[in-house]
C-alpha cells in the first residue's frame, strides 16, 4: 500500500543519523595488598560463613500476568476492522480480531480456518471449513455466516472501507461497492462451518487477501446494535477485548479468557496512551513507565545515543520491512521517456551512499522487492553505480552536454536528505537537479496527476507477495502506477502468475517480471526499510512481523 495512504508513520522510522558504536577499556589497577587475618583461639571453632542465598528459578517458558504498555502521538483513527488505518487502529485491530487466514512465515496460513483451503483446478473457486468453538468477545460462536456478512460489510459503500478493493477479485464484489446489490454472488455459506468462494479469474493472492486485519470477522448483532459507534465498542474474536477507550488518552485491552490459541495471551492487558510525544514517550520508556516503543516514537536526534549504551543493548529489536523507497521517473515527461537516460540514471546515483543516510535503517534496494518478499534474488544486482558508464548512456541518448531535471519532495527529512545526495551523485554525470519541496498532500496529488517529473515515491507491502508490488505500481493502469509505465508482456505475466497454483513456478515468473522492469528501467531504486522496536527486558517472546506489528499476545513478562 501507499505509504501516503496507509503507511506514513514508517518514513520516520527510516531517519537515524549514522553512528558507530565504540566501547573504551577502563585501565586496570593492582589489587591491594589484603592484611593479615585475625585467627580464632584453637578451643573455639571457626564461625561458619553465610550460606549463598539461593537464587530465584527463572521460568523457562511463557508465564501469566502483568501489564504491557505502549504510547502514541495519536489515537486510533477507528478500532472498526473495516475503517483501522493509522498505526495506533491497526495495533488496535491486531489486537481485536481474527480472520480465516493469518501471515506466518513467507506465506498466509489457516487461523481460523481449520485447514487450508479446497481450490479447484481453474483456482477460481475456494471452500474453507472454519474451526468450530471459536467465539466472539460477546460469548457467541463464530459461524460461516459471519464472514460473508464481514467481507459483505467491507464492500458496502455506505461504510466506505479504503480496504473494499481487496475483494473485488470475488465474483459479484463489484455489484455490491456500486451499491446495485447487499449480496455478494461469490460467497456461499453451505453449512454452519463450511464457506465458498468463487472469483472472476484465478488469484493465488486471495489467501493473502483474507488474512488482512480488515477482513477479519465481526458479529452482526454488535455492527447492527451500535451501528456507526461500532468503532468505539468493537467485537471481534482476538487475543484481547477492549475495556476502556478515552479519547486522546488511552485504550485499554483485557485478556479473551476465550482466545482459540490456546493458552495465549499470556499478559493480563495491555494499555495504549495516546497523545504522547516522542521525546517524551522515550523518557518514561527509561525511566520504566512504558514497556514498548514504535520505531517512529523513537526520536531520530536519540538514536545514536540508544546504539552506542551498552545498556540498551538488549532493548533495541531490529526485523527487515517490506518497506521500499525509489526514485519515480515519470515515463510521459521527456526525457525519461528515453530508456537510455532512465538506466544512465540508475547507473549514476550511489545507493549504497545512500544507504548509509539511513543509519543503519535501510539497507541497498538494488530490484523491485525488498529482502522479505518471495521471490526475492539477492544476487539480482542489474545496475552498479557506475558514473563514467552514465555518462556514455547519455551522451548516446544526445544529452552529452547535460541535462536538468527537476527532483519533487514531501515534508519528510528524509526525503530531502536523500534528494540532496542524488542531487550530488547526478551532478557528477552533468545532470543538473532542482529540487522542489512542497506538502507530503501537494505532492502526492501531483504526483497522481502526473505534473512531478522524478519524485521520491515509496510502498508498504501489507501481503507478503510479489503481487501486492507489481499488480498495483506495474500494471499498465495500476492505481498506484506513478511511472506511468507500460509494458503488454508484464501485464501478461502478472496475470499467468496470478493464477498459477505451483508456487514454485509462481515466483519464478515474479522473477522474470522484475528483471523485465529493472531492464526497462521502470525506476531507480533507492533503499529497503528496516524496522526497529524498543522494548523493556523484562518483555519476553517480542514477536513482530512487518505486515502487522507485534504480536501481543506472545509476549510474556519476566517476573
Amino acid at each position: 500500500m501507499n505509504s501516503q495512504i496507509l503507511y506514513r508513520w514508517s518514513a520516520a522510522v527510516i531517519l537515524v543519523a549514522a553512528i558507530m558504536l565504540v566501547i573504551g577499556c577502563a585501565p586496570t589497577t593492582a589489587a591491594p595488598t589484603q592484611p593479615p587475618q585475625p585467627t580464632a583461639p584453637a578451643t573455639q571453632a571457626p564461625t561458619p560463613l553465610p550460606a549463598k542465598p539461593t537464587p530465584t528459578p527463572q521460568p523457562e517458558g511463557p508465564v501469566r500476568g502483568g501489564t504491557v504498555t505502549l504510547a502514541f502521538t495519536e489515537d486510533p483513527n477507528s478500532m472498526d476492522a473495516i475503517l483501522g488505518y493509522n498505526l495506533p487502529a491497526w495495533q488496535s485491530l491486531m489486537n481485536l480480531y481474527r480472520g480465516l487466514m493469518i501471515y506466518e512465515g513467507d506465506r498466509a496460513v489457516p487461523d481460523m480456518a481449520a485447514d487450508w483451503p479446497e481450490i479447484s483446478p481453474d483456482g477460481t473457486v475456494y471452500t474453507f471449513t472454519i474451526k468450530p468453538n471459536i467465539k466472539f468477545h460477546n460469548g457467541r460462536e463464530v459461524e460461516a455466516a459471519d464472514f460473508k456478512y464481514s467481507l459483505e460489510r467491507v464492500l458496502d459503500p455506505d461504510w466506505a472501507s479504503w480496504a473494499n478493493y481487496y475483494l473485488l477479485s470475488i465474483q459479484g464484489a463489484q455489484d455490491v461497492l456500486d451499491g446495485k446489490t447487499k449480496e455478494v454472488s461469490g460467497i456461499e455459506v453451505l453449512d454452519k462451518y463450511t464457506i465458498r468462494f468463487t472469483l472472476t479469474a484465478p488469484d493465488m493472492t486471495f489467501m493473502n487477501v483474507l488474512a488482512l486485519p480488515n477482513n477479519w470477522v465481526v458479529p452482526k448483532e454488535e455492527v447492527e446494535k451500535w451501528g456507526k459507534e461500532f468503532e468505539l465498542h468493537p467485537v471481534g474474536t482476538g487475543p484481547f477485548m477492549l475495556k476502556e477507550f478515552v479519547p486522546g488518552e488511552k485504550a485499554v485491552f483485557v485478556r479473551n479468557p476465550d482466545f482459540f490459541h490456546e493458552g495465549q495471551p499470556y499478559i493480563d492487558e495491555t494499555i495504549m496512551y495516546f497523545g504522547i510525544e516522542p521525546s517524551t514517550a522515550l523518557l518514561r520508556m527509561e525511566k520504566g513507565e512504558l514497556d514498548v516503543l514504535f520505531g517512529d516514537m523513537i526520536p531520530a536526534a536519540d538514536f545514536p545515543r540508544l546504539l552506542s549504551d551498552p545498556k540498551y543493548k538488549d532493548w533495541l529489536y531490529e526485523e527487515p520491512s517490506m518497506y521500499t523507497w525509489w526514485l519515480g521517473l515519470n515515463h510521459k515527461k521527456p526525457p525519461l521517456d528515453n530508456l537510455k537516460v532512465r538506466k544512465a540514471l540508475n547507473m549514476a546515483i550511489n545507493k549504497e551512499k545512500i544507504a548509509k543516510l539511513t543509519g543503519g535503517k535501510g539497507t541497498p534496494l538494488w530490484g523491485i522487492y525488498p529482502s522479505t518478499a518471495p521471490g526475492y534474488d539477492p544476487n539480482f544486482k542489474p545496475y552498479r553505480f557506475d558514473p563514467e558508464a552514465a555518462k556514455a548512456l547519455l551522451a548516446e541518448a544526445g544529452f552529452g552536454e547535460g541535462l536538468h531535471l527537476e527532483l519533487l519532495i514531501g515534508e519528510d527529512p528524509l526525503a530531502a536528505t536523500i534528494a540532496q545526495a542524488i542531487q550530488q551523485d547526478l551532478a557528477q554525470v552533468n545532470v543538473q537537479v532542482e529540487i522542489k519541496q512542497v506538502s507530503d498532500a501537494v505532492s502526492y496529488d501531483m504526483i497522481v496527476a502526473g505534473e512531478g517529473q522524478t519524485y521520491l515515491n515509496s510502498w508498504y507491502m501489507i501481503q507478503p507477495d510479489p503481487a501486492d508490488l507489481i499488480n498495483n505500481l506495474y500494471m499498465t493502469d495500476a492505481g498506484s502506477n506513478q511511472d506511468f509505465y507500460s509494458n503488454p508482456k508484464v501485464d501478461e505475466l502478472a496475470v499467468q502468475a496470478l493464477g498459477e497454483q505451483d508456487r514454485e513456478k509462481r515466483l519464478q515468473l515474479y522473477r522474470e517480471i522484475e528483471r523485465i522492469l529493472m531492464e526497462d528501467a521502470v525506476h531507480v531504486p533507492l533503499i529497503n526499510n528496516i524496522s526497529f522496536y524498543m522494548h523493556n527486558p523484562r518483555i519476553k517472546g517480542f514477536y513482530s512481523r512487518s505486515e502487522y506489528g507485534p504480536f501481543f499476545e506472545r509476549m510474556w513478562i519476566q517476573p
